[in-house]
Parts: C-alpha cells; sequence; structure tokens
C-alpha cells in the first residue's frame, strides 16, 4: 500500500465550498469515532482520544482548515458522548479530564494546521507545475512557428553567437549563397575583398559595445555575381542582461541604389537643362512662395539668384497684379493649370512684361503640393504691339496714298475698307470690293494653300503671310505677297486685319528661272519662308513652353 500517494491525493482533492468542507469534517469524525466505539473494550476506563486525531489530519488534508477544525470539535464531543463522562479523561470538570481535553485540542489545532498547510503547498505546487508545463509547450510552440517564420520568410535572416560566429541562416539566405546547412558558416568567404575590413570593423565594434549595427557591402551570390546587400542587426540580450551575439536580416538592395543611381543621373540632367532654358521655371509652394528657380528666372524677376527661393509671388507682382495672380493660383489647384499675363516689378523699378503658365504639381497620393511656373519675357512683345496700335491711329491717313494696295477687315475677317491701289487694282467701285469679294480673285491653285495659313493663325489672332497669284482688272494673273496683321483696340478687344500687298510677280518669274537652274538656291528661299513664317513672339513663346513642357514632363 502506498501510504505517500494516498496521503498526496488526499491533499489534491480539489476545493470545496465552506459546507462541504464541514460535511468533509463530520463524516471523518463520524469514522474514527465508530473506529472508538468498536475498540470500547479494548480501551475500557480510558478515553484513547489519540485514535481520533487521525480522522482530524485526514479531515483537513482533504477539505483544509475548515474540514479540520469541524472534524476536531466533532470527535471530542462525540468521543465524550461515545466514552460517556464516567470515563478517566473525560469531559472538564475533573483535572485529569481538563488535561486530557487540553492536550487532544492542542494536538489537534496543530494537526490541522499542518495539514492544511500541506494541501496549500501541495496545491500551490501542482499549479506551479502546470504553469511551467504551459509555459513549455507555449516556449516549444513559440520556437517551432520563429523557426518556420524565419525559414518561410522572403528576407535573408541570420543569427550569430558573442564571437560573431553564425549559428542560424534561413532558408532564403542559404539559397543565395547555395548552402545546405543553416550553421558553422564562414560568411567572409563571401565577401568582396574590397568591403571585408571596412565590414569587418563594423562587426567588431557592434560585439565590443553590445549594440546593433548597419553596414552595406558586395556580397558573391550563388551564380557568381555580385549583390550589394543592406545588413541591419540588433543585440541578442538574456534575461540576466548577458551579450548572447547578434540577429540580423540581410536586404538585397542592388537594383535599388542602381535605380537611385540613374535617378540621381536623371535629376543632374535635367536641372542642367533647366538652368540652361531660355525661359524662367520656378517651382512655388501652395502658398505661393518661390521654393527653387532657375537662372533664368532670377534674371527675369531682377534679383539674385541666391534671393530668388522664399520670395512671394506678391513681392515680385506689379501691385495691380497680385489678384490676377492670385486668381491664376487658384485656377491652376482647381484645374489643374492656368496662363495669364502680367507685370513683373523689379527691385529697381522698373517694369517686366512676362506670360506665365502654371501647371499643378502632385504628389504620390494625387495630392496637390505645389506649382511649376514658366515665365517667358514678352516686354519686347508688348512694346510692338503699342507701336503697332499706334501705327494703326496713322494709317488710315497714309493709306489712300500708299502705292500698294491696303485694306482693313472687321473680326469676322470682312473687308470692310481698301485704298485707292486696291481699287485701282481690281479696276471696280471701292463697294463692290468689300466683304469677301476678293477670294474670288484668287487663282484656284492657291485657294487651298491662303486658306491653310489662315485657318491657323486667324483662332489665335495672329500675324501671317502668304504669297499667291490675284486676277488683275486686265484678266492677267499678278503674284501678290500678302502681309496681314491683327488690329486690337486701346482695351485689347480684337477688331480684324490690316493687310498690304506687293506686286511681285517679276520676282517670281526670275525666281523660278534662277530654280531651274540652282536647286538650291530654291531650298534656302524655302527655308527663308518658314523661318520668316516663325518671327512673331507668341509663336516663339508657344514652341518653348511646348518643348519645355514634354522634356519637364509637366502635363
Amino acid at each position: 500500500m502506498d501510504v505517500d500517494a494516498g496521503v498526496t491525493r488526499l491533499a489534491r482533492v480539489r476545493r470545496h465550498s465552506w459546507w462541504t468542507s464541514i460535511l468533509i469534517g463530520l463524516g471523518c469524525a463520524v469514522a474514527v469515532l465508530l473506529v472508538r466505539k468498536a475498540l470500547s473494550a479494548f480501551y475500557a476506563d480510558v478515553t484513547g482520544f489519540m485514535i481520533l486525531l487521525p480522522g482530524v489530519i485526514v479531515a483537513a488534508l482533504a477539505g483544509g482548515r475548515a474540514a479540520g477544525l469541524t472534524a476536531l470539535a466533532a470527535c471530542l464531543f462525540g468521543g465524550w458522548i461515545v466514552v460517556g463522562f464516567d470515563t478517566v479523561g473525560a469531559g472538564v470538570s475533573n483535572r485529569m479530564g481538563l488535561i486530557a481535553t487540553t492536550n487532544f485540542v492542542v494536538v489537534g489545532l496543530f494537526a490541522t494546521i499542518v495539514a492544511a498547510a500541506l494541501r496549500k503547498v501541495l496545491g500551490r505546487l501542482d499549479e506551479t507545475v502546470d504553469a511551467l508545463r504551459l509555459s513549455a509547450a507555449r516556449i516549444t510552440d513559440s520556437e517551432h512557428r520563429l523557426h518556420l517564420i524565419s525559414e518561410q520568410a522572403p528576407v535573408m535572416l541570420w543569427m550569430s553567437d558573442e564571437q560573431g560566429h553564425c549559428v542560424h541562416l534561413n532558408l532564403a539566405l542559404r539559397r543565395f549563397w547555395g548552402l545546405t546547412e543553416p550553421t558553422g558558416v564562414d560568411f567572409t568567404r563571401f565577401l568582396h575583398d574590397d568591403d571585408r575590413e571596412r565590414v569587418g570593423a563594423v562587426i567588431l565594434d557592434a560585439i565590443k559595445r553590445g549594440t546593433g549595427f548597419e553596414v552595406e557591402a558586395r556580397y558573391r551570390r550563388a551564380d557568381g555575381e555580385w549583390r550589394t546587400l543592406h545588413t541591419e542587426a540588433q543585440p541578442r540580450i538574456d534575461g540576466e542582461g548577458r551579450f548572447l551575439g547578434m540577429i540580423g536580416v540581410n536586404v538585397d538592395v542592388t537594383d535599388a541604389r542602381k535605380a537611385e543611381a540613374a535617378l540621381l543621373e536623371r535629376e543632374a540632367q535635367l536641372q542642367a537643362m533647366v538652368d540652361q532654358a531660355s525661359a524662367g521655371i520656378a517651382r512655388v509652394g501652395l502658398d505661393g512662395a518661390i521654393l527653387s528657380a532657375n537662372a533664368r528666372y532670377a534674371e527675369i524677376a531682377g534679383v539674385p539668384s541666391e534671393q530668388v527661393v522664399g520670395l512671394s509671388t506678391e513681392a515680385v507682382s506689379h501691385p495691380d497684379d497680385i489678384e490676377p495672380t492670385r486668381r491664376a493660383l487658384a485656377e491652376a489647384l482647381k484645374e489643374g493649370g492656368a496662363q495669364l499675363e502680367k507685370r513683373y516689378l523689379r527691385p529697381d523699378g522698373s517694369t517686366v512684361w512676362v506670360v506665365i503658365s502654371l501647371r499643378a504639381l502632385t504628389g504620390p497620393r494625387g495630392d496637390v503640393e505645389g506649382y511649376i511656373a514658366v515665365v517667358v519675357d514678352i516686354s519686347g512683345a508688348k512694346a510692338a504691339e503699342a507701336a503697332l496700335r499706334e501705327s494703326e491711329a496713322r494709317f488710315r491717313l497714309m493709306a489712300d496714298t500708299a502705292p500698294s494696295p491696303v485694306w482693313l477687315t472687321n473680326a469676322e475677317g470682312e473687308v470692310e475698307f481698301v485704298n485707292a491701289a486696291l481699287v485701282d487694282f481690281y479696276g471696280r467701285p471701292a463697294h463692290k470690293i468689300l466683304g469677301h469679294v476678293w477670294r474670288e480673285a484668287i487663282h484656284p491653285d492657291d485657294v487651298a494653300a491662303v486658306d491653310v495659313i489662315q485657318s491657323r493663325a486667324r483662332p489665335k489672332r495672329l500675324p501671317y503671310g502668304f504669297e499667291a497669284r490675284f486676277r488683275r482688272r486686265d484678266g492677267t494673273w499678278r503674284w501678290m505677297r500678302i502681309a496681314v496683321n491683327p488690329r486690337f483696340a486701346a482695351d485689347g478687344t480684337f477688331m480684324g486685319y490690316v493687310g498690304m500687298s506687293f506686286d511681285v510677280t517679276d520676282s517670281h518669274e526670275a525666281i523660278e528661272a534662277m530654280a531651274r537652274q540652282e536647286r538650291r538656291q530654291t531650298f534656302l528661299l524655302g527655308l527663308a519662308d518658314s523661318l520668316r513664317d516663325l518671327t512673331s513672339s507668341e509663336e516663339i513663346m508657344a514652341e518653348v513652353e511646348q518643348a519645355l513642357g514634354s522634356e519637364l514632363k509637366v502635363q
């Protein structure tokens, strides 16, 4: 019979409610009282209460202090009833009974306390063991999960001891180096010779100080290609603060570094193009402050290049143009782009007319982060326009005395004035060659070319010119060189065109004769005509803006 196992099982009986503990105490008391009753003949006139103490101990082991105290009280009073009060040592009415009762109670209380404490200690010990088992199971499960995560991770993980020797390489790193074993690897044999000393110094310093480190170096991959790995490691510290080694991750950044180098080179090329551009280019913040600008912009604004950054658009704008500038910025923010003509007020007090094309700059999330401003100086064009408007006022005075045909059209392109030379050319009264009658005199072979030139220039209110054959009053075809310029009122309203023609028939005939002999001159004359058609400031500005916009990827 295994007494130890029996006592242990009694002490491990699960906890009960208070009334259950009392029942356990009463049950144990009744059991030992029955034994005492059965041994009455053996004890005769002696109380023999010591045989009742095992019941108290068993009750305290199985039910705790409440059960032990209940059993003690039940055994005391029940024993008096069983043995009778005439028995030696029973009751408390005589000295012998008082001594026996006191001894029984004291020993019973001590046994109850010890047994209950043993029960509690054993319960706590069982809880501790269960907790340790659960912790061990969790640790085992965590280790399994960590190992699984390490092996399946898409990045290269490793772990070293306190000497810097590799004690674990995950699957990704083993594949990278073409290894089969996860431990006992000398990683320096894969390290580029030019990087070995530098990397070694970084690692030794980190081990010495017990701190993490970051380093980039070239390693030979399993296929023999050199790849740049970014290594980041942190120290492994145990619960007592002892350094156990490093745990780190290697990330292949070869492609990223190549892309960064290519991006930097591209940015340098774009910056060089921006700096050499003939138009001013500036990056403007949402608050209207200039964040960066090329040298041409500083030249247009009349400030040193180093003082451009930080200037506000209001600081460089003419007071009358500040509000239109604000509206243009708001339009660019809402619509993605805007354009306006305005005046820059230079620090020396001079004014520069510019045309500005604004484009909104968006960030990676699609939010507008600022603007790109392309600025073209049109002061010369503005001066030319003013001179032209002034000349129009004198035009009518000179028109009728001019030897060459001159005419004016309204905004719809209908002729509303002709001079005497044009009347003489057609041989008709002035009122019969108004409107679009002039088109009837064009040679059929030249109509299409004239229509193309007009369709390009007239919608934009641009000057234009061409050469075509017109039927004179005597029925002969004469080559006429036509020059047409737009007319604007003082407030900028488009009023139509003013035109003048020159008879170049003799020149054409001479050119045709020369063309038959020298094709090269014909080419040069055609090139000169093409360049002549691109001399207006508006076309130059459009070409410059288009070219720069295409190069800078401004949509």
